[in-house]
């Protein structure tokens, strides 16, 4: 997939292993698909259709867990995990039952995942942030 940089977001977390990282969330060149990059790690990036990305909106959204099947953006299954731990948020990342990685978010971190998340689904149906429509 080529990338795009007409939506291209950061966010932060905690990588459980290791500390803080920077993460991406970007729009693909064909404005058909997001491509949500922990800790701006290609292996373990997942490729988000609109049905995705709004599943993890309302899942943050409704304070639920969800588990998603995505297509890796190098190809393959990936795994992703987002659900509420204690004070935190970990979103889960697994290539293979041994390949995996986890962030955790504290409230203003998943604050600005999910306004990115929402402005990324914005690019992709051609609405404004939020549910408006786009004019």
């Amino acid at each position: 997939m080529s990338r795009s940089f007409t939506f291209y977001r950061r966010f932060y977390g905690q990588d459980v292993g290791r500390g803080p990282v920077t993460s991406q969330l970007e729009l693909t060149e064909d404005r058909k698909w997001l491509i949500l990059r922990p800790a701006s790690v290609q292996q373990y990036a997942c490729v988000l259709s609109v049905k995705h990305t709004t599943k993890l909106v309302n899942t943050i959204l409704l304070g639920a867990d969800c588990t998603l099947d995505c297509p890796g953006e190098m190809g393959g299954p990936r795994r992703l995990t987002l659900a509420v731990a204690e004070v935190r948020w970990n979103l889960t990342v697994t290539v293979a039952a041994s390949d995996a990685i986890t962030l955790a978010f504290s409230a203003l971190e998943l604050h600005h995942l999910v306004s990115h998340l929402d402005d990324g689904l914005a690019f992709l149906t051609g609405r404004n942030s939020f549910g408006g429509t786009a004019e």
